[in-house]
């Protein structure tokens, strides 16, 4: 065992280094588990822990890529009139509750020793003026806690004598899982389902089953997936980036939306089809209109309330339902060093920004904003104007050739007297519920139209102030 005064030996740049505490009562086996861990040895000899010990361990971990990490353990001694100090919890990563599988009482104070660590448990960093180093508390939260039931064999080598003592008629007869089961087992599963640990481990330190090491490298997986630590360390030069403050806004060169891939992604209830071959197809091609209409539609809308609630942020002032010449205001007088100026493009809207002087930087609201307005808003409604008229033709042709189909199918069902009364009502009832969503979507799109337009004539209101 190290001690609290030993140095860490000096480690690679940018090595990931773990703090691991590992608590639990007098007589669980904390230290017997750490030994088996990182000397693989085994004391028969109890020697109760007096003062914390600490150990560091280098090691290649396969988690499951080779991983090298640095491993501190904090061997926390489990004497109940002992002051456990803040500092064994500083800057912790993950914690060990170990229990005795052997004693009942262990393992219910299992939940006492994980709440002793997440209430010391500190962080330290340098403070807003860098000058001095502070402690914060720590998320108890989403810190690991992991559930180890130690002295395992113990309970395995009890649950096969129990075995051997039945009297069984068949002598090759395998013991099922309802046999392979023990209360200890049950009652550490219990305690680690109710009070949340990230999981539990039923290990031996005194076997050399490889146990112990499996069971710390899952925390160690845990932890490296939760900080974002690279699993397989090497050392990558960072590329280099401007200053985030630094970085130029591209207010021409922004990419606008695909509205193709907004079409293709789109979830969407297509219209009925019937299982009759001619009566689909011409469903099919009224189907893609539709789609479009609806798409079309509700993308406007989402992106007119998207613009609307980044100018909210801009200016709070605007209220909960801002209108869109407020929003273009806006926009026009919190711009810096620049004036923002209406024109047309593609017969809707284009904001330009002409700055004065030096392009000055904008607020990150402000920049989000006219992107909403440049890459979504803008473009959308650029595309209903230019295909809205033509689909609203199509749509009103797929209605008066819906009409047809049903006057077409009633026909024929009087011609061949068809006796299925169900199949005919339900082929029936498609084509007329179809019917009524092609008109829906037509009406729809001949809105969208109107409000496009009728937003066109609002923005350049707004220029003419």
């Amino acid at each position: 065992m190290g001690s609290a005064s030993s140095k860490e030996p000096s480690l690679p740049p940018d090595l990931p280094c773990l703090k691991i505490a590992l608590v639990g009562n007098p007589g669980v086996g904390k230290t017997s588990v750490m030994l088996r861990y990182l000397r693989n040895q085994f004391s028969q000899m109890y020697i109760p822990t007096k003062k914390v010990a600490i150990e560091n361990v280098v090691r290649k971990l396969n988690v499951p890529a080779h991983t090298v990490v640095s491993l501190t353990f904090w061997d926390i001694p489990g004497r109940e009139d002992m002051d456990l100090h803040k500092s064994y919890f500083r800057n912790l990563d993950a914690a060990i509750v170990i229990v005795d599988m052997t004693d009942p009482a262990s393992i219910d104070m299992a939940n006492v020793w994980k709440q002793t660590v997440l209430n010391k448990l500190t962080k330290t960093q340098l403070s807003e003026d860098k000058k001095e180093m502070k402690e914060t508390p720590v998320d108890p939260i989403n810190f690991p806690v992991l559930l180890l039931g130690n002295k395992y064999d113990i309970i395995e080598e009890e649950m096969y004598r129990n075995i051997a003592s039945r009297k069984v008629s068949v002598s090759t007869a395998f013991p099922n899982d309802d046999e392979l089961t023990h209360e200890a087992i049950t009652q550490l599963e219990n305690v680690a389902d109710a009070h949340n640990f990230i999981g539990c481990v039923t290990v031996s330190a005194r076997l050399q089953d490889s146990s112990v090491a499996m069971a710390i490298q899952s925390l160690v997986r845990s932890i490296f997936e939760k900080q974002g630590i690279p699993r397989k360390w090497k050392a990558v030069p960072p590329k280099p980036k401007p200053p985030k403050k630094d970085r130029p806004f591209h207010y021409d060169k922004l990419e606008k939306i695909d509205i193709e891939k907004v079409l293709n992604a789109y979830q969407y209830a297509k219209l009925e089809t019937t299982e009759i071959e001619k009566y689909d197809l011409v469903i099919e091609k009224a189907d893609s209109f539709v789609k479009k209409s609806v798409v079309l539609r509700h993308y406007y809308t989402v992106s007119l309330a998207r613009f609307k609630h980044a100018c909210q942020k801009i200016d709070s002032a605007l209220g909960d339902n801002p209108s869109l010449e407020d929003c273009i205001v806006v926009m026009k007088q919190n711009v810096k060093g620049a004036n923002v100026k209406m024109t047309d493009d593609e017969g809707f809207c284009k904001m330009e920004v002409i700055f004065i002087g030096e392009e000055s930087k904008q607020s990150k609201q402000w920049k989000e904003s006219y992107r909403i307005f440049h890459n979504e808003f803008a473009p959308v409604a650029k595309t209903i104007q230019k295909d809205g008229p033509d689909a609203c033709i199509a749509l009103e042709k797929q209605e008066i050739g819906m009409q047809r189909m049903l006057q077409d199918y009633v026909g024929s069902v009087d011609e061949t007297k068809m006796s299925n009364n169900e199949l005919n009502a339900a082929i029936s009832g498609k084509i007329v519920r179809n019917t009524a969503k092609v008109q829906h979507a037509r009406d729809e799109m001949q809105e969208t139209i109107n409000d496009v337009e009728d937003a066109a004539r609002k923005i350049f209101s707004v220029e003419q102030w």
